[in-house]
């Protein structure tokens, strides 16, 4: 674990009255511009605590913020999304709108400090969506099992909407044989890690692209193959990595990575396509055009594109790769890496960092003080 420590902006304080907590969250208050995102889209406020909880709500003090690339298109909205509207045409371009001088949602992971809700005991762990804020009230919420040595960052991380990001689709769509060759861009992110992982147990070859050389390092230490896209083109690197071309893509990249992968694609290779990190930054107008999408005719290749939490997964299908991704972690076939900054006050400065590559694995925001259980408020 690489836990970047820094001064958290919030001191718990004994006080009488719950009223009287401090409260704050992150307004999220421009757009970014051309030079791409920056801390100063968002503003620092104090807020008010919750009221009094009504029955079935819950108070959740906020422990794990989760940071993910695709947060990037929530900043740009509208604007930021294709070359015409997308407005009521897909409920990811719908929901991926951060409104300006609001405080945005996303996923994160609280502990249960007061509670009328006998679903959510006081003291627990819950996954939830809830604003930046330090403390929310909630009425639904996910409590998570931290038995057998399982942490919550790892329920933020490999085996939460991480890692599903990763097995859902795998399971669905890799339709992995033993011997194949697979190629993960941006392995050493969050997602890449886990889809790495999972496609290497499956018993395919897997190379993954980085962009350093420790990252590559790392990537190696896990049995894998892999190369610093900054030193070396992809399309070379595929080359001399798989002569023998390339079943499987999980394609975290998009863009030039895509055109190159396309080049060593095998005949009925399967792409599922995850996400186009290259291209978030760049207006919609300008991004890269693919030129060889002929070869997904001549080689009849299957690309899928999904949403992790979307209706084209099973109920039964999210519960295999639910227990696919537990059994790994236990016995250690997932090996789990995650970036943790410490401080609320740091929510946006871990996002830029995360939105830059500066991460290894999963990227999360930790308020470590709400886990003490002697918190007085």
């Amino acid at each position: 674990e690489n836990v970047l420590k820094q001064r958290a902006v919030w001191k718990p304080r004994a006080r009488p009255d719950m009223a009287a907590l401090e409260n704050q969250k992150w307004v999220f208050v421009e757009r970014p511009g051309t030079g791409g995102a920056s801390e100063s889209l968002f503003r620092l406020e104090s807020c008010p605590m919750p009221p009094p909880l009504e029955e079935g709500q819950a108070l959740v003090g906020s422990y794990l913020f989760s940071l993910d690339p695709t947060i990037h298109n929530a900043l740009r909205g509208p604007a930021g999304h294709s070359l015409t509207d997308q407005a009521g045409k897909s409920g990811y371009y719908d929901f991926m709108r951060w409104e300006l001088d609001h405080t945005p949602s996303w996923m994160l992971i609280g502990v249960v400090k007061e509670s009328r809700n006998a679903e959510l005991p006081v003291g627990s762990f819950v996954s939830t969506f809830a604003p930046w804020q330090i403390f929310n009230v909630v009425t639904g919420a996910t409590v998570l099992d931290c038995s057998d040595g399982v942490l919550p960052e790892n329920h933020l991380s490999c085996i939460g909407m991480t890692g599903l990001t990763a097995a859902k689709p795998i399971l669905k769509y890799a339709r992995t044989k033993a011997g194949e060759t697979a190629f993960v861009s941006g392995a050493a992110g969050a997602t890449g890690l886990v889809a790495a992982q999972l496609l290497k147990a499956q018993g395919a070859t897997v190379i993954g692209s980085a962009g350093t050389c420790e990252k590559v390092a790392m990537l190696e230490s896990l049995g894998m193959k892999a190369f610093n896209y900054k030193e070396q083109g992809t399309l070379a690197a595929l080359q001399e990595l798989a002569p023998a071309g390339v079943d499987i893509y999980f394609d975290n990249v998009g863009g030039e990575t895509l055109e190159a992968t396309l080049e060593v694609m095998n005949d009925l290779g399967r792409i599922i396509a995850c996400g186009a990190i290259s291209q978030y930054d760049v207006p919609a107008e300008k991004r890269y055009g693919i030129k060889n999408l002929f070869h997904v005719v001549a080689k009849r290749l299957t690309i899928q594109g999904f949403i992790v939490s979307g209706d084209q997964f099973s109920a039964e299908e999210t519960t295999e790769a639910q227990k696919m991704l537990h059994d790994a972690l236990l016995n250690k076939t997932l090996v789990d890496k995650v970036n943790v900054v410490e401080g609320f006050s740091c929510l946006p400065a871990a996002l830029i960092g995360l939105l830059r590559g500066q991460n290894t694995g999963k990227m999360m925001v930790k308020i470590p003080e709400m886990t003490n259980p002697d918190l007085e408020y």
